[in-house]
């Protein structure tokens, strides 16, 4: 049930997540406030009925933060 109630979908996640460590591997760590705009505009390629009508909520990028500890990890040696 958890799985369906996910904003993104896996493979949605994963890039988000690689782009996010890519960003600050380069120097330019992403703002928490900007990662929900970027998790709705990954999911501009899907067909428009299975396309979610607002971003995700305030806390949802702290929620991804808890699910992939590599964010944190990486957040950390920043």
């Amino acid at each position: 049930k958890a799985q369906s109630q996910q904003y993104l979908y896996p493979y949605e996640e994963n890039a988000l997540i690689e782009f996010l460590l890519h960003e600050s591997m380069l120097g330019k760590p992403v703002r928490m406030k900007h990662i929900t705009s970027l998790a709705f505009s990954v999911t501009r390629h899907r067909p428009p009925a299975d396309r979610p009508l607002k971003p995700p909520g305030a806390n949802w990028a702290k929620g991804l933060e808890r699910r992939r500890p590599e964010l944190v990890a990486r957040k950390n040696r920043s």
